[in-house]
């Protein structure tokens, strides 16, 4: 039996037709979720293979860490996308977002490129030709398909947006809601991200589009900083001293040697029972067994370690145009030279020669992974005789760079075993990852040593010193925190606490009358990376208005200056 109801069939059908009105007319919410679900769909394989290849396979672990990783790529994601949807911006935004997105997804899927900062600089330094280069056929079709269809049917649309208020409210909330999310997510897999992206740290820059739109906001900021045409000088005072006066014929060569991630507890030196430095101990050295760092990461430390006492934690991340200790020593008359095995001097080294060993690639110090650190000893005589009568070089080294330290030292050096063969610290025991630690202080150890006997080979031609100090130290599973860079407010002393060594030959110590006995009985007290800036003046007789006498280590540890010397 049939039944016509006029009345049902008229409210069917007046809901039909407002089901496509409401497609074409979401919420700016639900738009900013459909295109974030589509950004994660289809322009992020590449990071979930990548950071799945990065943990490793099988496992519920794995599983879980794999879910956590979809969860946080999603929220940063939606982040991005729904922050700005306001009328008159979000449409404009989507759109960008989606031909961006399908041109990084391109360059990444098929040239393994990742649109980071440097990738940025050089997009916005190529001329025409050089663009031109990277456009081609399957590139604009690419783009035309999954970015330019879905940001044609986002202009489409007509877009249900909330008044000012209620917007700027919803926003804070889901600001708040995913803050809460990622950290909850992070902390639940911190072992796990800490080793993957340490190790990887590329695999940041593959969130689509969080990594490219992060690096376009990094480079602004970089460009902004160093828009200005000269640094901030501040040392042009800096001269040699009046100790220079007792010149001999010989030059004067200063090794800065910066470590990497060694931790001052695991030195034998400072009581550890394990001996990780068993060649050290042989050397006439002056250990100081109490430093601490001023931060927890390479980039900060090395900013403090260079700037003025005076504010030097105010410029742990500050213009790198600034000048600091190298340019006080450059102004003084010294030859200054960088040679980096790490990743770079951090904006330090810009006014002074740089040299990069890593990129040497000796087959005998190098691997395919990294260069181990004797490569910064290559080549160093030779550097020397084209430097002037007074020099300074500053040796960065890779040290004990983790997660994946078995890599960072020749075979014949991991000699305390079991050790960790891999950069998923998790995977391993706390004993396994500890002496895979040890074997690069020990390494190390033997790196120092040799720079050591290269100086004192070369005592008839020139009177030499080494200072040697860690950037920070590392965590190795106490309190089940891995690496380092928890803020240096809360961070462990594990992470703070590092070495501070320094030598000097029998005519460095004579030339400058200093008294190594008073040095050394001050061994033990409490100093810093703050003490670093003006201990290198006090040694090297540098007088400027910077220098603070409070600070230097040697100040009251060096005889009088003759009556009536002058500098040479």
């Amino acid at each position: 039996m049939t039944v016509n109801n006029p009345n049902l069939s008229t409210t069917a059908s007046q809901r039909l037709r407002t089901i496509p009105g409401k497609l074409r007319r979401p919420s700016a919410l639900t738009l900013g979720i459909i295109v974030s679900c589509y950004f994660l769909a289809f322009f992020n394989q590449h990071f979930f293979t990548a950071i799945g290849q990065a943990h490793g396979t099988g496992g519920i672990h794995h599983q879980l860490f794999m879910v956590s990783a979809g969860l946080l790529a999603a929220v940063m994601i939606n982040l991005f996308v729904t922050l700005p949807s306001f009328r008159y911006l979000f449409k404009t935004w989507l759109i960008l977002l989606l031909l961006t997105g399908a041109l990084a997804e391109y360059f990444l899927n098929n040239q393994g490129i990742i649109i980071n900062r440097d990738m940025i600089q050089n997009i916005m330094q190529a001329d025409c030709p050089e663009a031109s280069k990277w456009l081609n056929i399957p590139l604009m079709l690419h783009v035309l398909c999954w970015g330019g269809i879905p940001a044609l049917a986002v202009a489409c649309l007509q877009i249900r947006y909330k008044p000012m208020l209620h917007a700027l409210a919803g926003m804070l909330v889901m600001v708040l809601i995913s803050t809460l999310v990622i950290a909850l997510t992070a902390l639940a897999f911190y072992q796990d991200y800490a080793s993957v992206f340490r190790a990887n740290r590329s695999i940041r820059g593959m969130i689509v589009p969080v990594g490219y739109v992060y690096s376009l906001y990094s480079y602004e900021r970089h460009q902004l900083r160093t828009g200005r045409a000269n640094p901030a000088i501040f040392s042009l005072d800096s001269h040699a001293g009046p100790r220079w006066a007792n010149a001999s014929a010989r030059k004067v060569v200063t090794l800065l040697v910066i470590g990497e991630t060694a931790r001052a507890d695991h030195f034998s030196l400072n009581g550890y029972a394990r001996r990780t430095n068993p060649q050290l101990e042989q050397e006439n050295i002056i250990n100081f067994s109490r430093v601490k760092a001023c931060d927890t990461s390479t980039a900060s430390s090395l900013r403090c370690m260079f700037s003025r006492p005076v504010d030097n934690h105010a410029n742990a991340n500050g213009d790198r145009h600034s000048e600091n200790l190298l340019d006080v020593i450059l102004h003084a008359g010294f030859s200054v030279l960088w040679r980096d095995n790490n990743t770079g001097c951090k904006g330090l080294c810009d006014r002074v020669p740089y040299e990069d060993m890593s990129v040497r690639r000796d087959p005998a110090l190098c691997t395919d992974k990294t260069c181990f650190d004797m490569i910064l000893l290559q080549g160093l005589q030779r550097e020397i005789e084209r430097q002037g009568s007074r020099s300074l070089i500053v040796l960065h080294q890779n040290g004990s760079h983790g997660p994946a330290y078995f890599q960072q030292v020749p075979d014949p050096f991991l000699q305390f075993t079991p050790y960790c063969r891999t950069g998923q610290l998790p995977q391993c025991s706390q004993t396994e990852i500890v002496n895979a630690y040890d074997s690069t202080i020990l390494y190390t150890d033997y790196v120092l040593a040799n720079s050591i006997r290269f100086l004192r080979q070369h005592t008839s031609e020139y009177d030499s010193t080494l200072v040697y100090v860690s950037d920070h130290g590392e965590s190795l599973g106490e309190h089940n925190l891995y690496l380092h860079g928890i803020p240096n407010l809360v961070a462990p002393e594990q992470q703070t606490h590092i070495p501070f060594l320094l030598w000097m030959s029998d005519g460095f110590a004579a030339r400058f009358d200093i008294d190594r006995t008073c040095i050394k009985a001050r061994s033990s007290t409490p100093y810093s990376h703050d003490n670093l800036f003006d201990t290198l003046l006090g040694l090297l007789n540098i007088e400027t208005g910077l220098y603070r006498p409070a600070t230097d280590i040697l100040a009251g540890c060096v005889g009088p200056v003759a009556s009536g010397a002058t500098p040479d």
